[in-house]
């Protein structure tokens, strides 16, 4: 990679002063030290070549990020272009791309903080302009983007909430995320995504808060309130009754999940499962018995299961994982000989009475 980025430098054949030609010799001998890179720039730039001085100060960026004499040196050289676009900005003051030109100028130079500043400006001008929007997120993360939406006024907009959360999930920030996915859930608590994250990553007390605001009004929609038994479930497992009575499978499915990380033994959940995926019983059965490994009721559930279909050596198997988390309990051994004798299993014969 050393070797391609001297090549433009090395070969240019422009500014042949005794000081460029000792620099050039200084970062072939050392071209992973950003001191000489810094070197060769400081004598192209006295020798009037600014470009290559650019070229080279940029070098020296890649392999110092955070030299701040870098980035001096880099302002120092391109002034005039910056200050040439600036002034073209300052005659169109409303025009916020001539403001991003600005800011794409000053990051190709390395410039982060300063090109923030006019991506920010030129948002101001047009909130709605993804590019800034994505701009300002890739410089300064989730928090400049919240100060931006409160200057802006694009507060209460669920998508660009959800955005900045995403962001502070990316960061390892995961109480701010999930503070803002509740916020878009709060907004638009129709949409699907900010349920299905707050489920995943924030936890069913989160995630219950937006889904229960929909879940009266919409079992009464869907005719449910002469059902026996619904408006009694818990608001999760009564708003997936409801989206499933009105064919929104997915939004059913998202509300039955979290009715089950509540209580993954909820049979009435299990079956909403089952209807919104079109899963087997055992099917829903092994998921849950793998995602709450430790929880020997799901594991004889799921033996049971496999006994109904026939499956006698893997409900064996489920038996055994139940016996081995809950020892005490007398089911499941006694469920364990039963089927090692019918499998003529060595060791169990004769023990069915035991």
């Amino acid at each position: 990679m050393t070797t391609l980025l001297l090549l433009p430098l090395g070969l240019s054949g422009c500014a042949h002063t005794p000081a460029v030609k000792q620099a050039r010799g200084q970062v072939v001998q050392s071209p992973g030290e950003a001191d000489t890179w810094i070197a060769l720039g400081d004598a192209f730039r006295k020798s009037g070549a600014r470009r290559r001085a650019l070229e080279a100060y940029q070098h020296a960026l890649v392999l110092s990020p955070d030299d701040p004499l870098i980035v001096e040196r880099i302002a120092m050289v391109s002034q005039r272009d910056v200050r040439r676009l600036e002034r073209k900005a300052l005659k169109h003051p409303l025009n916020d791309e001539l403001w991003g030109d600005v800011g794409d100028e000053l990051l190709a130079r390395g410039m982060r903080e300063q090109a923030l500043t006019y991506y920010l400006h030129a948002l101001r001008i047009d909130p709605g302009d993804s590019e800034w929007n994505q701009k300002v997120l890739e410089l300064s993360g989730p928090e400049g983007m919240l100060a931006v939406m409160e200057v802006t006024g694009t507060e209460m907009n669920d998508e660009a909430l959800g955005d900045a959360a995403d962001q502070y999930y990316e960061l390892g920030e995961l109480e701010q995320a999930c503070e803002l996915w509740a916020r878009s859930a709060e907004l638009d608590p129709g949409d699907s995504e900010w349920q299905n994250k707050l489920a995943a990553y924030c936890g069913l007390e989160v995630a219950l808060g937006a889904e229960a605001m929909l879940a009266e009004e919409l079992i009464a929609e869907a005719g449910l309130g002469g059902v026996i038994g619904v408006s009694e479930a818990p608001p999760a497992e009564q708003l997936g009754w409801a989206k499933l009575m009105a064919g929104d499978k997915e939004g059913a499915l998202t509300a039955f999940e979290a009715a089950l990380i509540r209580d993954p033994m909820d049979k009435e959940a299990r079956r909403g499962v089952m209807l919104a995926t079109d899963r087997t019983q055992v099917e829903v059965l092994t998921t849950l018995a793998e995602r709450f490994e430790s929880n020997d009721e799901l594991w004889g559930d799921l033996g049971d299961a496999l006994v109904n279909v026939g499956d006698l050596p893997g409900a064996l198997d489920a038996y055994r994982k139940a016996q081995a988390l809950d020892s005490d309990d007398t089911e499941w051994p006694r469920k364990v000989v039963v089927l090692a004798s019918l499998l003529g299993e060595e060791g169990h014969e004769g023990r069915l009475f035991e």
